[in-house]
């Protein structure tokens, strides 16, 4: 059995806690809320997510999600597109994609799993 951690979308559930009200962004619609992945409390809110699977499931494998990213919520802040300046990241798809790469990196520190997604 694979788990899957929705991210960075998916995540309304997750913004209702007062631990991560600041991180998630509500933009409504069908796949409300969504990480700010200019936050570092995002990263590491979800790799405390991954640490804990990581401890109950035995395959090979754990999915991050990835998939109906709604890049137009980020727009809601922003803070994001100044992240986005600073890193030199052009555009939301490369944006996503660092937060692949990010969370991808702290997860192989802890797991010897291989961290999937879905293709955009």
């Amino acid at each position: 059995m694979v788990p899957e951690v929705d991210t960075p979308a998916h995540t309304f559930s997750w913004g209702r806690s007062l631990e991560s009200t600041d991180f998630i962004i509500n933009c409504g619609g069908a796949y409300s809320g969504q990480i700010d992945p200019s936050m570092e409390k995002g990263y590491n809110w979800t790799q405390q997510i991954f640490d804990y699977l990581n401890s109950k499931f035995t395959d090979e494998l754990m999915h991050a999600g990835g998939d109906e990213v709604n890049t137009g919520c980020w727009n809601h802040r922003p803070h994001i597109k100044e992240f986005m300046t600073q890193k030199n990241i052009a555009n939301y798809v490369d944006l996503q994609v660092y937060w692949r790469q990010q969370i991808k990196a702290s997860f192989k520190k802890n797991s010897n799993k291989s961290l999937i997604f879905w293709s955009y």
